[in-house]
């Protein structure tokens, strides 16, 4: 498994490489990066399973990144950290299946339970299908992905009629 921590604060990013003990939990890589364009290359070119994000940074914010991974179909586990008790970002957090959202600053101790968590719940995360391997991910994922489908249309009912029912699933 692979960690990826995103913060614009070079400090933050360092008081969290140095203040977990990573040889204790289940990542044989800890990835930084201080903007989201360095996060992009990253989850480009390696697996990561879990993500700690903060949420406020210059160009894009976490959010943008939690957007563009969901819309590559990147499956992984993301923590938000973030200054901001703002009820907005929370909510977009949520919307877009974010596992965590705390506020700073936080104790490593918390931390560290917490991503450890999000890493148990990452390890059963199915694969993202593929084309030969569609229907296999169906019939192992059909719960997930009627609940997701479904998820999205009671968040946002003015897209019902922009979306069209995957194949096994009924309006009943």
């Amino acid at each position: 498994m692979n960690i990826l921590i995103v913060d614009d604060d070079y400090l933050v990013l360092e008081g969290i490489r140095k203040g977990i003990d990573w040889d204790t939990m289940p990542f044989e890589h800890v990835y930084l990066a201080q903007s989201v364009k360095q996060a992009k290359e990253i989850l480009q070119t390696n697996p990561i399973d879990v993500l700690v994000s903060d949420i406020e940074m210059p160009q894009e914010n976490g959010l943008d990144l939690l957007r563009w991974i969901r819309g590559q179909g990147l499956c992984l586990e993301n923590i938000f950290l973030s200054c901001y008790a703002d009820f907005q970002y929370a909510q977009q957090a949520i919307e877009l299946g974010s596992f965590h959202y705390f506020l700073k600053p936080i104790e490593y101790d918390k931390l560290r339970q917490i991503i450890i968590n999000a890493a148990a719940k990452a390890k059963h995360l199915p694969s993202p299908p593929t084309e030969n391997n569609w229907k296999q991910y169906w019939f192992d994922n059909v719960k997930e992905v009627r609940d997701a489908f479904w998820s999205r249309i009671l968040a946002h009912p003015e897209e019902l009629e922009r979306q069209s029912i995957p194949p096994g699933l009924s309006y009943a």
